[in-house]
């Protein structure tokens, strides 16, 4: 133990010897409004073998004691790029007192934490506890690691109501064979099928309906899309009830206030059988215009020629209010897509893959031959009148890392977002970067997600058309997504609904972690803080191009209530430009200053 004056804190015990050692160090941690525990951080510093419990009223984190205490001389990537090594030297931890006498030992949710290292850390904490310790998971994949080893797990009846067992992320009902499927399986699902997914998926696959086992926020870009397609989705903590049904024809009711989930009767299968509709839609597109087009010159009504995720940041663009502001850009319109493919040979070669009957009924060859279009897509070549546009544009975005996004003509769409099915190349720099980003966000058309939404809602193949937005990176201090409506009741009416993270807001769209949950209410213009976010990472600007993740070093509150109000009051400001319509808005601040990357419709379709 380091030298101390007499009334110093200790900034760490070895071991805890009585309540009193425990009070010592511990410090309080919310869930929500129905409980509120006390607890106390801890390392393993496997290569000393040395347990420190830290107090965790003078380090704000595992990374903070570790910096501070001179016990890692290392950046921090190289640490927390270490976190997913099974052979680590450090593994971070808490003891959370659950009751006068009863402790759980914890690790944050998307610890990949192995069955082995979670004994190790259970038999040190054990042995320099004073009381009996259990161990709490708090993920679907920790759970499963232990079945069957020694390791005595908190009673369920004691863990909190917070941490719900059930969550409704999208209300609605479906019929379906209930099916399951663990990661790194072939999907093969269908429009019949209700799926459960014991992780968090990318896209949204063709199904009745979905049953994730890992809690994510319901503004993640599936839980968005999943909305618009009338897919109901269900957060599950335990896959017990999926055994019994697995294999079987299944009702599964999600509701807001719950959900049910049995075997459905004859009439219900009748009722709410899901089949796949055919490709009827073929959206407009305007494949003549030329002209590499700044977002400030952009219109909503221009969404026929750059899609409707331009258009729409160009008519806010257009605004120029004080409040509302959005990160400079351009955009490459469709026609240079349709020119691609043609002069790369690939227009026919797509179209024959897309009448392939095997494309259509096999997941595997699907997934096979659309991987082959978008690799030679990607392998392309720009023709020399758009390089040489190009070049001409990039002179105003010199030193300055773009993020090369898409926008199409099949997406925000009535009825239908396509939230997050094409891809974005963060922070590109420098023009072979660029150019290279604008072919991977063209060959994204072809993404298997992509495929299967256009499957759902019954979108022509080959009437989607991409548009790729050029925009300034902003070195994001925070950053997220907010809905002009409560997605927990979406009866009330003038609210905003806020997750937010530190960094970029790629974090929030994947679904990494649980962000921070706001809500604003506009009639009282109110904030109501729902829960931190538990992410102890953060996406930033890597020097060097594209985007590093790095560990949060901040604790507290990601947005102050002043930034809140700001965001809630310009969320509501945006929804009045677009005619009232509830949107979607991707928001980030930097050096202070609120900016808007995107807004679309928010689409709640109940079945």
């Amino acid at each position: 133990m380091p030298a101390r004056a007499e009334n110093q804190p200790r900034p760490f015990l070895t071991s805890i010897q009585e309540a009193s050692q425990f009070s010592e160090l511990s410090g309080t941690v919310a869930y929500g409004r129905l409980a509120a525990f006390r607890q106390v951080i801890f390392v393993v510093d496997r290569e000393k073998s040395s347990l420190f419990f830290v107090n965790t009223k003078l380090f704000r984190s595992h990374l903070d004691f570790l910096k501070r205490s001179r016990l890692f001389y290392g950046g921090t990537r190289s640490l927390t790029e270490g976190l997913s090594n099974p052979d680590r030297r450090f593994l971070f931890g808490v003891l959370m007192q659950r009751s006068t006498d009863q402790y759980s030992l914890e690790f944050i949710e998307d610890d990949p934490v192995t069955p082995e290292l979670i004994e190790e850390v259970f038999r040190r904490v054990r042995a320099s506890f004073f009381e009996p310790v259990f161990f709490r998971p708090r993920s679907v994949a920790q759970a499963r690691s232990l079945y069957g080893r020694e390791i005595k797990l908190l009673p369920e009846e004691t863990t909190p109501d917070e941490e719900v067992e059930a969550e409704t992320l999208v209300p609605g009902i479906a019929v379906g064979k209930l099916r399951v499927v663990r990661r790194g399986e072939d999907l093969g699902l269908g429009p019949e099928d209700v799926a459960y997914l014991d992780w968090g998926p990318d896209f949204v696959p063709n199904v009745a309906g979905m049953i994730l086992g890992i809690r994510t926020s319901p503004l993640k870009h599936i839980v968005l899309l999943a909305s618009s397609l009338g897919i109901p989705v269900l957060y599950l903590r335990s896959d017990e009830p999926i055994a019994r049904l697995e294999g079987i024809e299944a009702l599964l009711d999600v509701r807001l206030d719950g959900y049910s989930l049995r075997p459905a009767t004859g009439d219900e299968k009748t009722k709410y059988s899901r089949k796949k509709r055919p490709r009827l839609l073929r959206p407009d597109a305007d494949l003549e215009f030329g002209e590499l087009t700044d977002l400030s010159k952009q219109r909503a009504v221009d969404a026929v020629r750059f899609g409707a995720k331009s258009a729409n940041l160009g008519e806010l663009a257009h605004a120029r209010t004080k409040e509302l502001r959005v990160p400079k850009g351009f955009t490459v319109p469709f026609r240079y897509f349709a020119e691609f493919l043609f002069e790369n040979g690939l227009a026919y070669e797509v179209d024959e893959i897309l009448k392939d009957e095997s494309v259509q009924t096999d997941s595997k060859i699907r997934s096979a031959r659309l991987a082959e279009v978008r690799k030679k897509i990607e392998d392309g070549k720009l023709n020399h009148a758009l390089e040489e546009l190009l070049k001409s544009k990039l002179k105003g975005y010199k030193g300055m890392g773009v993020f090369v996004r898409s926008s199409t003509n099949a997406e925000d769409l009535p009825g239908f977002t396509g939230a997050g099915i094409y891809t974005t190349v963060p922070n590109a720099i420098g023009e072979e970067a660029i150019s290279f980003g604008i072919r991977k966000v063209w060959a994204s058309v072809y993404n298997e997600g992509a495929f299967e939404a256009r499957e759902a809602f019954g979108i022509a193949h080959d009437a989607v058309f991409m548009a790729v937005l050029v925009q300034q990176a902003m070195p994001a201090r925070s950053a997220g997504v907010a809905l002009t409506s409560n997605p927990r009741d979406p009866s009330e009416k003038n609210v905003v609904f806020i997750a937010a993270k530190r960094g970029l807001g790629t974090r929030v769209v994947r679904g990494d972690a649980i962000p921070e949950h706001i809500l604003y209410r506009g009639d009282s213009d109110r904030v109501e803080r729902l829960n931190p976010s538990r992410d102890e990472q953060m996406d930033a600007l890597s020097g060097k191009g594209g985007i590093k993740s790095v560990a949060v070093v901040e604790e507290g509150n990601i947005l102050n209530e002043s930034m809140a109000r700001q965001l809630g009051r310009t969320c509501l400001k945006i929804q009045q430009i677009f005619g009232g319509l509830p949107q979607d808005v991707e928001w980030l601040v930097a050096d202070g200053k609120l900016y808007i990357v995107q807004s679309r419709p928010y689409v709640l379709k109940q079945k």
